[in-house]
């Protein structure tokens, strides 16, 4: 509950700052008459920003969104005049912010964005151009590469933030228990080829000693939302299929030779019973077999920040991590795929940047644009990586961290093919959805080709943009 007589600046002050127990007390107390003890009256606030932000690395802190009140209740008392309000969204924000955006009304600033985000702005004449604002304490200190992934055709319209890469985990408690661990993945980037990962899912396939099955791996064919089939879809990049028809990605082609090879791969898994039925298996019957030992990759994981949760301990030599809690054993790895098309982790430098809007009131912009370079300087970007296993996109933050050496796996193993496979954040929505529809049927007997196709013509048919 928000205090009647508290407002945002408070709020975000006492939760960030003195916690639950403060702020239920501020509750209870009466508000001060104007003007009481003499004190000056703060400054008029003249801009108000308001600041949507996926609190994907919430969890080094507890609540969502709490080091992003931190932060914003740090600008706000050195920029009096500025209120930013800070609003906290996990999966919806993908359907909320283009929502908005469609409406006319996006926030000022999304955090967690993609470059995509300010294509589609760009075209609704809602996106903001940084190019001649750029403060060179950032520019000149980006990585090499990073300032050409937040710029459509040569002009910026998004500040890096908070780079990601995600791949997957073997638990090698249930390798070893499977007397299999010669056919896990080997250093230095613990990759393995479709023959190879088909053989080790048949080495650690069996009956536990409790008498459960174990399987190396589980599909789902239904996520408690689609955007959770980008893990799915990686594997169909793994073995080549890129899905979208051109660089303008205004139709998709899912039934391509190399998609079709990667579902009837799928499929010769789940006949083979090398991994639980997919039919009706949903991500959280996975998320309960992973949990309980039965399946032994996880796949989503975020690198290197997963090592970074408490209770984790990295074994710097081999770069197994023990959770003590759990008492489980598990590595980064990359997916499996066949050369020439590795595509072994998801995310990359054009993910999770602040993407800004135009105000409404131009008189607005100059306090925007200061918010948007306190949430990338230095002090932002350092806790992000140190503290929450991001990646840095500063030079300076990347040297200091240069031999974390989950920093340089991921750098050398992962980063290079990465992929981010939204073009338009509506058109993303649409493909994930009708995917799963199909999906979820592609193990009962329909070949792999009928079930493609059948996607790529309805997707098709949705997509505003293929006509």
């Amino acid at each position: 509950m928000k205090p009647n007589n508290l407002s945002r600046r408070d709020f975000l002050k006492l939760s960030a700052v003195t916690g639950t127990g403060a702020l239920l007390a501020a509750c209870a107390m009466p508000a001060a008459p104007a003007g009481e003890g003499g004190a000056a009256a703060p400054p008029a606030v003249t801009t108000t920003i308001d600041f949507w932000d996926f609190p994907y690395y919430s969890s080094a802190l507890g609540e969502p969104g709490s080091w992003q009140w931190e932060r914003a209740n740090a600008f706000m008392e050195e920029n009096p005049t500025i209120e930013v309000e800070v609003l906290p969204l996990t999966w919806e924000q993908g359907s909320k912010v283009t929502t908005a955006l469609a409406a006319g009304s996006p926030p000022d600033v999304v955090g967690g964005g993609w470059i995509q985000l300010a294509l589609s702005a760009l075209e609704v004449g809602l996106a903001l151009d940084l190019t001649d604002s750029l403060e060179e304490q950032l520019s000149s200190d980006m990585v090499e590469g990073m300032l050409e992934q937040c710029s459509i055709e040569g002009r910026v319209y998004m500040l890096p933030y908070w780079p990601v890469c995600q791949s997957g985990v073997v638990y090698l408690d249930g390798v070893e228990e499977a007397g299999a661990m010669d056919t896990a993945p080997q250093a230095p980037c613990y990759g393995w080829n479709i023959d190879q990962f088909n053989g080790w899912l048949e080495a650690v396939r069996g009956t536990r000693p409790d008498g459960s099955e174990r399987y190396g791996l589980g599909i789902p064919s239904a996520h408690s939302t689609p955007a959770f089939h980008w893990v799915t879809l990686l594997y169909f990049r793994c073995f080549g299929a890129h899905f979208w028809t051109d660089e303008t990605e205004s139709c998709v082609d899912m039934a391509s030779p190399e998609a079709i090879k990667c579902l009837a791969w799928m499929q010769e898994l789940a006949a083979n019973d090398l991994i639980p039925d997919p039919a009706g298996y949903t991500g959280d019957d996975n998320n309960a077999l992973i949990d309980q030992g039965n399946v032994l990759m996880q796949v989503g994981n975020v690198v290197p920040g997963g090592a970074r949760r408490e209770g984790m301990e990295l074994d710097t030599e081999t770069l197994v991590v023990t959770d003590t809690e759990n008492e489980r054993k598990w590595r980064f790895i990359q997916y499996p795929h066949d050369d020439p098309h590795p595509a072994i982790a998801w995310g990359g430098a054009n993910y999770s940047g602040l993407v800004p809007f135009k105000p409404e009131d131009p008189a607005d912009t100059p306090g925007l644009l200061k918010f948007l370079h306190w949430m990338t300087n230095t002090e932002s970007e350092e806790w992000l990586v140190k503290s929450a296993g991001m990646l840095p996109f500063r030079k300076s933050i990347l040297e200091e961290v240069a031999d974390d050496p989950l920093v340089v796996y991921t750098s050398e193993c992962l980063m290079p093919n990465a992929w981010f496979d939204a073009k338009r954040s509506t058109e993303t929505i649409v493909v994930r959805s009708i995917f799963e529809e199909h999906f979820q049927g592609a193990f009962s007997g329909m070949s792999a080709e009928q079930v493609m196709q059948e996607m790529t013509d309805d997707i098709n048919t949705a997509l505003e943009s293929c006509a």
